[in-house]
């Protein structure tokens, strides 16, 4: 009897060190590591909105502007005030240029600003400067699985796959300009999204790979 509680005591032992040993793979490891992501590295859920130039303030015609489905998408939910102005068309007629013609002007208001991000990243030509508009904050669902660690090019890696919702979704992302112009929006807020990504071993435990090999 005794020698089954002494084993019982060295078996419990050892799970509570595996348990907290930062560097074994094991759900609740991955799931700090996820978390710790989220909140640090990954930042908000956004999408782009533009490139290189700012998308606001914008002028748009009236009538024919190509490419203002966006900005006046985000007007119309809230996040922009629109005035009355005028631009130059880029039509012609027999008499030459059209000239002047009424249009709107786009500015951010405060509430826009709120959800409105500016950052630059490393393209294949060099820094890129990225325009978003952020609808959410990613938090982590569950864990669902992850492979045996192995080897790999000089690093201890494992497959996860976990899923993650967004929360403290703004009102706006309901709005039909919004829905229906950014569609992605609509199916990243919906439903829980799943994901599978490589995590490293590091010398403090794992982390994604975004942030081990940075």
């Amino acid at each position: 009897m005794k020698c089954n509680r002494t084993a019982a005591v060295v078996s419990f032992a050892l799970a509570l060190n595996a348990c907290s040993d930062p560097k074994a793979a094991n759900k609740g490891n991955f799931e700090q590591a996820l978390e710790s992501y989220f909140e640090q590295t990954r930042g908000p859920a956004c999408i782009r909105i533009g490139t290189s130039n700012p998308p606001f303030p914008a002028t748009l015609a009236d009538q024919g502007a190509w490419g203002g489905e966006q900005i006046r998408a985000i007007a119309d939910a809230g996040l922009a005030n629109a005035t009355a102005a005028t631009t130059k068309s880029t039509s012609y007629t027999s008499d030459g240029p059209v000239g002047d013609v009424p249009a709107k002007r786009y500015e951010l208001n405060d509430l826009g600003k709120k959800f409105y991000q500016e950052r630059t990243i490393n393209g294949a030509m060099g820094k890129v400067s990225l325009h978003e508009l952020c609808f959410g904050i990613p938090r982590l669902v569950a864990i669902d699985s992850f492979t045996e660690p192995a080897d790999m090019m000089g690093y201890r890696i494992s497959k996860v796959t976990y899923r993650y919702r967004i929360d403290e979704v703004p009102q706006w992302v309901s709005t039909e300009a919004i829905r229906k112009t950014f569609p992605q929006i609509a199916a990243r807020t919906d439903k829980e999204q799943s994901e599978t990504t490589t995590f490293v071993l590091t010398s403090s435990g794992w982390a994604h790979e975004s942030v081990a090999l940075h």
